[in-house]
């Protein structure tokens, strides 16, 4: 029964229609990207990007079909990724991309640790001259319960991208991505 029951769950699940968005954009070259992820889209982009919605098509009605416009290039029907002539792809990414990628979230990580260092060092600096009866200026005061309330925002933020770096990381190492890309 056992045997029966695998194949059968596995033909349940994997019977139902797909379900995904694809990103466009077009980079400095006027060359159009097609994606099905936004984090394969490099961010200097993100702001340009156009998102199609996708639906199960075969229960569409003609005139239901999401209208493709004039300026739009079609995506290949095809699970590959887009291939950049005379490019290596690493995980469906090229390896300026991989490292762009990472020197950016590396950059977001490193300044906001660096935000949070400076908060925490003023709070410890202010909570020890009060202990030590120091009177504070109004601005200084104003400043002292900013920090206090962003601090824990930011370490959560910090935490998170951290996290998100760590993974990519992890995907990049997956895919074959040279460890001096990886690690720069």
């Amino acid at each position: 029964m056992k045997k029966i029951l695998l194949p059968v769950l596995f033909l349940l699940l994997s019977a139902g229609p797909a379900l995904a968005d694809l990103y466009q954009w077009k980079d400095e070259a006027g060359i159009i990207h097609i994606t099905d992820s936004m984090d394969k889209v490099p961010s200097k982009y993100r702001d340009e990007v156009r998102v199609f919605k996708e639906g199960p098509k075969e229960n569409m009605a003609p005139e239901e079909a999401p209208a493709v416009q004039d300026d739009t290039v079609a995506a290949p029907e095809t699970d590959e990724p887009l291939d950049v002539p005379g490019e290596e792809l690493y995980g469906g990414e090229t390896l300026d991309w991989w490292s762009e990628t990472l020197k950016e979230k590396r950059i977001e990580m490193e300044a906001l640790q660096a935000s949070v260092d400076s908060k925490s060092d003023f709070i410890r600096v202010f909570e020890g001259g009060r202990r030590f009866g120091q009177v504070y200026e109004a601005e200084n005061v104003e400043k002292y319960k900013a920090y206090k309330k962003e601090l824990p925002q930011e370490l959560t933020k910090l935490k998170s991208l951290k996290e998100n770096y760590a993974g990519l990381k992890e995907r990049a190492r997956r895919a074959g991505v040279p460890e001096g890309t990886r690690e720069q």
